[in-house]
């Protein structure tokens, strides 16, 4: 842990990174009983690992605030977490601490990784690793699911290699259906992707396929709608699919680093 103290002392504001934190879920754990002020909101770091930040006070006299930050890795999380008893300093230490979780190193280099996006309404998730797949709301009577797969890296594998590679693994699963057997649209999301959406259908069950790109990551998810009031679902969530955000900004915390 690296603790910071304010030239006015503790009053003033201390701040303390920790890194690597198995034990604390999820940024609930740190706000606990006190009271929030704004947030939780959504950040990231320059590397792009997601994270949150949250302001509480505590529900005594004594006024502290606390600021916390949050980045979460693929299998710990780190925290940046300022405390501050001076009302005149609870901006100051608001600002530092959003500025260190924005430039907070975690080393955990280009990879397959989850990216952010809305969840479905009313469908159910699991998780296996890194692929999510979504069930319908009505499943089992319906066996409609959505599956999200983790972000590639686009060194390691191109767009166009992941959609022939994906469509030949569904189309193998049929034989009647032939590669000629696709409809295809491209649909620009509201953060600015552009998405090569297929549509084919096998049996009785409608197959859309959606593969995206940014500068440094591949996305795909594809639907298997066993009824065509299922088909939104892929819709909702691929307009609201956000970039993974890599920022090659001077990191002036990598001392800290371990």
């Amino acid at each position: 842990m690296v603790r910071l103290v304010a030239p006015e002392g503790e009053p003033g504001g201390m701040i303390s990174v920790e890194e690597r934190v198995r034990s604390r879920a999820c940024i609930a754990d740190l706000i606990g009983d006190r009271r929030v002020v704004t947030g939780p909101s959504v950040t990231s770091n320059s590397e792009g690992e997601h994270g949150a930040l949250v302001t509480v006070e505590d529900l005594s006299e004594s006024g502290r605030r606390y600021e916390i930050g949050m980045l979460v890795g693929d299998e710990f999380n780190a925290f940046v977490t300022g405390v501050t008893e001076d009302p005149a300093h609870f901006e100051r230490t608001r600002t530092a601490v959003t500025a260190m979780v924005s430039e907070l190193p975690l080393f955990l280099g280009v990879r397959r990784r989850l990216f952010l996006y809305p969840s479905p309404v009313g469908w159910h998730g699991t998780r296996r690793h890194l692929v999510t797949t979504w069930h319908a709301p009505r499943y089992p009577d319906d066996l409609s699911r959505l599956i999200v797969q983790p972000a590639i890296p686009r060194k390691s594998l191109s767009a166009d290699v992941l959609y022939r590679t994906l469509c030949a693994e569904i189309c193998g699963s049929a034989a009647n259906v032939e590669q000629d057997g696709w409809t295809h649209e491209v649909v620009t999301t509201r953060f600015g992707m552009s998405f090569r959406v297929s549509s084919t259908r096998i049996s009785n069950t409608i197959v859309r396929l959606a593969i995206g790109e940014d500068n440094s990551y591949v996305y795909a998810l594809w639907l298997e709608a066993a009824n065509v009031d299922d088909v939104g679902a892929l819709t909702a969530v691929l307009d609201a699919v956000i970039p993974i955000d890599i920022r090659q900004a001077p990191n002036l915390m990598y001392h800290w680093a371990t």
